[in-house]
């Protein structure tokens, strides 16, 4: 009865005390599907519609909706003065059983399709390569990324003159949980986006929830070391002035920070590895590999 309340908390907008729910059963679940807070994915709805199948048990062919399962309707005494009271207990707590175990598959299918979340934040003077790789790469991987403007309009001109239009304005977004927030660097688009108190908020917010803060070129420096949320150890663009605001600067392409859950890079001419590694992260190892050897890298 918990693991379908709890379902049911992530999919419908319905009360969790409520409990008319009943995935097995077809004239429940068509009214359950007409409240979804979101779209259900195809594969979801294929959980529920071919849980009823997979139970070979004809007792559970046409259960009854949850409120006739609940355990408080069948006390001890109740069980007690009957044998058959038994007996329809345990046939009541084998359906229970069945219910928990298709609603647990349905959660898993649903949270194995959850798209991750990623922004990227930009002003003018951004870096475009870096900008257009974290973007291009990451949606490859089957992200949902949204552009924010960090400045005064949403066309924002990139560091070298190639015009961006963002999606958003970063105070739109300011509201929004993300999985990973990606900064690109070029200047003075870094500078920028340190100085954006609406991103400073949700950068701090992120680092609070443990989720993942990816940085490039001047970002790590400029951004991330002014706010106090550069690791120890982290790479940059190998400019003397940047590399001083790191602790421990390394020279690999890519440094990934686990236990910050920060991951940062060098420049233009690493943005696609980390794009990758961003992916990866994200996603998995396999995933990043496939993603590699479909752009030919």
């Amino acid at each position: 009865h918990a693991c379908v309340q709890q379902l049911r908390q992530i999919c419908f907008k319905s009360d969790a005390q409520d409990a008319t729910f009943d995935p097995l059963h077809q004239s429940h679940r068509r009214d359950s599907l007409a409240s979804l807070t979101t779209p259900a994915p195809a594969s979801v709805l294929a959980t529920f519609t071919s849980s009823a199948s997979q139970l070979q048990d004809p007792e559970l062919a046409n259960p009854p909706p949850l409120s006739i399962l609940k355990p408080a309707r069948i006390s001890l005494i109740d069980v007690t003065k009957s044998p058959r009271n038994s007996v329809r207990l345990m046939r009541r707590a084998s359906m229970l059983i069945a219910l928990c175990a298709s609603s647990l598959r349905a959660v898993r299918s649903f949270s194995s399709l959850r798209v991750p979340r990623v922004l990227v934040p930009i002003a003018d003077g951004s870096e475009e390569i870096e900008t257009s790789c974290i973007t291009d790469t990451l949606t490859r991987f089957g992200c949902a990324v949204t552009v924010a403007s960090c400045g005064d309009q949403t066309l924002c001109v990139m560091s070298r003159g190639l015009k961006v239009q963002a999606d958003v304005m970063i105070e739109e977004a300011a509201d929004e949980v993300f999985d990973l927030i990606a900064l690109p660097g070029g200047m003075p688009g870094a500078e920028t986006l340190r100085d954006s108190n609406t991103l400073t908020t949700m950068l701090h917010a992120q680092s609070q929830s443990n989720r993942q803060i990816g940085a490039i070129c001047a970002a790590p420096a400029v951004v991330l070391g002014a706010h106090g949320l550069l690791p120890q150890q982290a790479t940059c663009y190998p400019a003397a002035k940047f590399r001083e605001v790191i602790d421990q600067p390394a020279d690999a392409r890519v440094v990934v920070s686990a236990k910050e859950n920060v991951i940062t890079s060098q420049g233009p001419g690493t943005s696609l590895d980390f794009a990758l590694k961003l992916g990866e992260r994200l996603f998995s190892a396999e995933k990043a590999k496939a993603i590699r050897k479909e752009m030919l890298i």
